[in-house]
Formats: structure tokens, sequence, C-alpha cells
């Protein structure tokens, strides 16, 4: 009798047979398809928001370091960004940003894009706003000129 009961709890098709039907496997393979092509497109927002974040917060990284070799060396350092703003370049260090990405400086006390960022042996700075961009998302570090502080706004 116990044999009966388990054969009975097994779960069987209309026809009688056990596995999946045909129609049953198309329409798994239909889904598979459908989140393969839409994967490009949500990849390429994600990680282009990802790629964004993590730039910001090396190139303000990059920035703190200045200040500490400025403080250090006593003379000041100076972040310059190229003009196509594909790479920027602290003492003798170069960065080349990834594809996708810019980075533009808007100077705070000069009014003007000056291309180049200064940071002095007291901490102070000239002052600036980098503009860091990808796509239509921006990220804003804001270095401020009285203390050299540096601002992250993601």
């Amino acid at each position: 009798m116990a044999g009966r009961a388990v054969k009975a709890m097994h779960a069987m098709s209309a026809t009688g047979s056990s596995g999946f039907t045909l129609l049953e496997l198309l329409v798994v393979l239909a889904i598979m398809v459908l989140i393969t092509a839409a994967w490009p497109l949500a990849s390429s927002r994600v990680f282009a928001a990802q790629h964004l974040r993590n730039e910001s917060q090396q190139l303000a990284g990059a920035i703190r370091l200045a200040e500490v070799t400025a403080r250090v060396t006593g003379t000041p350092q100076e972040l310059t960004i190229s003009q196509e703003g594909k790479n920027y370049q602290i003492a003798a260090e170069s960065r080349e940003l990834p594809d996708g990405l810019t980075l533009r400086i808007r100077g705070e006390s000069m009014g003007s894009s000056s291309g180049r960022l200064l940071v002095f042996p007291d901490g102070s700075s000239n002052g600036g706003v980098l503009d860091l961009s990808a796509q239509n998302r921006t990220t804003t570090l804001r270095v401020l000129p009285a203390t050299g502080r540096v601002e992250l706004d993601l």
C-alpha cells in the first residue's frame, strides 16, 4: 500500500509520461533569448555608473595624495587635465580615463576654465570644480580654496 502512495505522488504530464513538453521548453528558451537580448542595454547603464563612481573616488584620492605630497615636499602640486578631458596628470603620474568618461575643470576663484588645479604646501588650493561625466551622468568634485578639502557629489 505504501508503494502505491509513492507512485501517486510523482508528477505526470497530460500524456502520462514524466518530463517537459516541447511547448514548455520553447517558453523557457524564449525567456532566455529575451534576457540575453536585454543584457547589453542594462549592463551599459549599470557599468557606466560604476565606472563613474570608481573614477571619481580615484580622482579624489589623487587630489588628496597631491595635498600630502605638497605638504611633505614643500612645493605646490598641479593637477592638469588634457584639452579633450580624456586624461589627467598629477605630478609625474598620468591617468587615462576609461572610454566614455570625460573630465572638465571649472575654476571657482578664477571664474573660467583653467585646465589645472594647484594644491599648495599649506593645505590650500586655487579651488575648483571638477566634473566627471559619463553618458548622461555627471559627478562633481569640489576642491575648496581655503582648506583644499575635496567634496564629492555622487
